[in-house]
């Protein structure tokens, strides 16, 4: 079954309710380090979905998770109707901070931590193994897919704010938002974008020197540009998202907001197409008027940048989840659930 629907309207509402759930913190091994993780699992209930969470890019500043997070949200909306799931921080990030170091990884090793966040959860006891699905919001959505694609036994796969296109488009597309907020004058735009376009050209050029990049920092023997390491710049470069999304063989659930300026519905739609071209047979696309990339309710894109401003500097909260945004999961991962076997 193929469905694209444009959401605007409740389907039904959903109140979280923290005593519907548990949470645990638990300890997995990826290669030569322990990651911190919370297990959250749906009272009342013997044996039960799950689903891994999978957060995006970037490094998480928080060193506690606080009940606003949004994917303990996630995880407590999860509950609500009897299926758990796991969360964890990326390796040198948020309460992981101490586990590795965040400028050192590259994307291979986050997603070698995330194959063995599945595996540690496909080994609970309590969890039904033959109804594991995997979440990944925006850059998470990379490391999804690909698990989808090396573990044919998980159920389904939610991509939520997820990028399709090449890194250099939707970069470039995120940037030119920042640009015209900032009030940069078109012209300006043009040679900023140019000059963006050529860095990450330049990067995955065998001739590449850190020391001819002005982006570019050695630290403790790594080179680093903007927090992260030159190998996992390359790595999401070159990476095909297109590709592996096209050999996906599960049911695929995209959630797509129009308030994310994070990621474009430029994504959705190219992602939609090649679903399509390859013949899926069982993907649901829904954009969701309001949604924006932070799982939350606002106007515009404008709206959610300066809601973003507004928590990043503690003069807002963050928002509960957007409702659309829990009556699609919640009705998809049902049927999904109800129809496999």
């Amino acid at each position: 079954m193929k469905f694209i629907v444009l959401s605007f309207f409740l389907m039904f509402s959903n109140h979280l309710h923290a005593s519907d759930s548990n949470h645990s913190e638990i300890k997995f091994k990826s290669g030569n380090i322990t990651l911190r993780g919370y297990f959250t699992t749906p009272k009342a209930k013997k044996k039960f979905p799950a689903v891994l969470l999978l957060e995006g890019s970037g490094q998480s500043t928080d060193k506690v998770e606080t009940s606003e997070s949004s994917f303990r949200q996630i995880a407590e909306f999860l509950a609500t109707f009897g299926v758990g799931s796991l969360r964890y921080n990326k390796r040198g990030s948020g309460y992981n901070s101490d586990k590795g170091q965040f400028h050192k990884a590259t994307l291979e090793d986050n997603y070698r931590d995330a194959k063995n966040a599945l595996v540690f959860l496909k080994s609970q006891s309590n969890v039904n193994s033959k109804k594991i699905f995997v979440l990944g919001q925006s850059m998470g959505g990379t490391r999804a897919s690909r698990l989808a694609n090396d573990f044919a036994w998980i159920k389904g796969v939610i991509l939520v704010a997820s990028p399709t296109r090449t890194f250099s488009e939707f970069n470039n597309d995120q940037l030119s938002i920042l640009f015209r907020f900032k009030g940069m004058t078109e012209n300006k735009i043009k040679e900023e974008l140019k000059k963006n376009t050529n860095w990450i050209e330049n990067i995955i050029s065998p001739s590449y020197l850190c020391e001819k990049d002005i982006k570019c920092q050695l630290i403790n023997g790594v080179e680093v540009v903007d927090g992260q390491s030159i190998e996992f710049w390359k790595q999401t470069v070159k990476h095909n998202q297109l590709k592996v999304l096209s050999q996906l063989k599960q049911p695929i659930l995209i959630i797509q907001g129009t308030s994310d300026w994070v990621v474009s519905v430029k994504d959705t739609a190219l992602a939609a197409t090649t679903l399509e071209d390859v013949g899926h047979l069982n993907y649901q696309v829904n954009i969701i008027n309001g949604f924006d990339h932070f799982f939350a309710n606002n106007p515009s894109k404008v709206d959610s940048l300066k809601y973003m401003i507004g928590v990043k500097t503690k003069k807002l909260k963050p928002m509960p989840l957007h409702k659309e945004f829990q009556n699609v999961l919640k009705s998809w991962l049902i049927r999904v659930m109800v129809h496999s076997k």
